[in-house]
């Protein structure tokens, strides 16, 4: 499946603002002539618990059956110790996703598991994964080291306000491949709200009408005129994730839309053949 038959609109303009930043294409020249990524990985590999069929296959196993549908390699999989639920995919050369004991104990060892890891095949099948590779470590060597922040002076916080209004917009295009990969807008939706909520054990019967009154509440004030258009991107210019109504909103609306019938059915066909 080609990405482009999914991607969201305002992904694609992120993106190409995201490129125009002064200075972007050195940076990430420079970041792969010394092998930062390389480094990167093997820290994690240093750290963390890499699953295979023979390591956590329970969990494992959710993965390969996604990457075939999106069309995929198989990235590498990594489990760390983190309280906090998350889930993110980065790695040019080789991708791999790394979520969070968090993240298990959060949405559990089934269909919630695997719509978050449909979404972080998404940001891969969507060829995301480089700038997020390399505007992340750009920033992240940046701060760590003053002799290379000193070196990408002023240029950092423009690169940081474009990313992160990229990576709202990348959220949408991901949540979309899930959607496409599991057939149903439902599943991504209802795990988009027990990690806005909280795990099954309180959240297992959220009721999704109810909280789409609630959307439309909040969509109401946010139209309430240019100051609270103003507070609203205010509010989450140094987000790198979309408000929660905003991403069920747009869960939502791709659901009613005809190019998403037209994509799930011919993948069920393609599966049954």
């Amino acid at each position: 499946m080609d990405y482009s038959e999914f991607v969201h609109p305002s992904d694609e303009v992120a993106i190409g603002k995201l490129k125009k930043v002064p200075g972007f294409d050195i940076a990430t020249r420079w970041i792969m002539k010394f092998g930062v990524e390389e480094y990167c990985r093997g820290l994690y590999m240093a750290n963390h618990v890499r699953l295979s069929p023979r390591q956590l296959p329970k969990i494992y196993g959710l993965l390969p059956p996604i990457c075939k549908k999106l069309g995929i390699e198989i990235p590498e999989l990594y489990l760390q110790m983190y309280p906090t639920p998350n889930a993110y995919t980065i790695g040019d050369k080789r991708n791999y996703i790394v979520i969070t004991s968090g993240l298990l104990d959060c949405l559990g060892e089934g269909d919630e598991l695997r719509a978050a890891l449909a979404h972080e095949c998404g940001h891969i099948a969507c060829r995301h994964v480089f700038y997020t590779t390399m505007v992340q470590m750009m920033l992240n060597v940046g701060n760590r080291y003053k002799v290379i922040k000193k070196i990408l002076g002023d240029i950092q916080e423009p690169f940081a306000l474009a990313y992160n209004a990229w990576s709202r917009a990348s959220e949408f295009s991901a949540d979309r491949a899930a959607a496409i990969c599991l057939g149903s807008v439902t599943l991504p939706i209802k795990t988009v709200l027990r990690l806005a909520a909280g795990p099954s054990k309180y959240t297992q019967e959220i009721d999704l009408e109810e909280y789409a009154e609630q959307m439309m509440e909040s969509e109401g004030l946010q139209k309430g005129g240019k100051w609270q258009k103003l507070l609203k991107d205010f509010a989450e210019m140094e987000d790198d994730h979309p408000f929660t109504v905003t991403r069920v909103k747009e869960l939502l609306r791709w659901g009613q839309d005809g190019k998403y019938a037209q994509l799930t059915a011919r993948r069920k066909v393609l599966v049954h053949r």
